[in-house]
């Protein structure tokens, strides 16, 4: 037959020209009951597509601060006048100094100038000088090397982000140790979290130990094996658990933005639109 009997349907005598505007309807039925657990919100689109870039935003951000600190910690440490003072040793002027220089630092609670092997507990002193720093001090007068920050006294009055370094005279020879204790508040708050699709831990690893420094979002996503991104200058990393799709949680109306990184609906829809696979 010509092709003008037929005029625009020549897929008619097929079937397939009627089944398309017959999947219409179904299609649209079928996407919403799909997506009845889908909010309208745009929820959907509060995570980035990896999950890995939340938890490397959250951890960068932590860093950022830590390295703010640490970058100002070590200037001090390298001043001229302040070796001065550790060679010559007079207590009251060190003591003087540390509350001057503590100033100088963003949520700092005190900042202790130390003589090598002249410091003890002070376990009534707020903040506390405890059994942790202790460790940390002896540690940096053997190390070379700029110690990560570690959060002390966790949970307690007394709690601390503690960052120590070195004071060395012109030959390199150890003649200071700088203890600086930062508030917690201020260096492990976790920003932007507001409308965040999943769950989120800042945690401490020491020696197998891992404390839990704060958290964020539902922790019902706390489900399998977590993202995780180390914090630069630091012994913490944060642990994001992102929402996942499943089937179960498909027809269980689950909250479902993407599939592995892929937009879950976009998806449907061009299944839907185009079920031959063909235009």
């Amino acid at each position: 037959m010509s092709r003008g009997a037929w005029g625009n349907h020549e897929e008619h005598p097929s079937g397939r020209g009627q089944a398309r505007h017959v999947l219409g309807p179904a299609a649209f039925c079928l996407l919403l009951a799909l997506t009845a657990g889908v909010p309208a919100n745009g929820e959907a689109e509060k995570n980035p597509v990896s999950p890995n870039s939340i938890a490397a935003k959250f951890a960068g951000e932590v860093a950022g601060r830590i390295k703010m600190a640490s970058r100002h910690l070590e200037e001090i440490s390298k001043k001229d006048d302040l070796r001065q003072l550790f060679i010559t040793g007079d207590r009251s002027a060190l003591d003087a100094e540390a509350k001057t220089l503590t100033t100088e630092f963003k949520g700092a609670l005190m900042l202790r100038l130390l003589l090598p092997g002249h410091y003890d507990v002070e376990l009534d002193a707020d903040p506390p000088l405890g059994y942790a720093s202790m460790d940390l001090l002896q540690k940096a007068g053997n190390s070379k090397n700029p110690l990560p920050a570690e959060v002390h006294n966790f949970g307690s009055p007394g709690a601390q982000v503690v960052i120590v370094r070195r004071v060395e005279d012109a030959d390199h020879n150890l003649i200071g140790l700088l203890h600086l204790s930062l508030s917690p508040d201020v260096y492990l708050k976790l920003d932007g979290v507001k409308g965040m699709v999943g769950y989120l831990e800042l945690n401490q690893d020491i020696e197998n130990n891992s404390l839990v420094l704060g958290t964020a979002g539902d922790r019902k996503f706390r489900l399998g094996n977590p993202v995780k991104s180390d914090i630069a200058g630091t012994r913490w990393s944060i642990n994001f658990w992102p929402l996942k799709a499943t089937a179960k949680g498909l027809m269980g109306k689950a909250k479902l933005p993407e599939v592995e990184g892929i937009p879950f609906l976009p998806v449907i829809i061009a299944v839907l639109v185009n079920p031959g696979g063909r235009g």
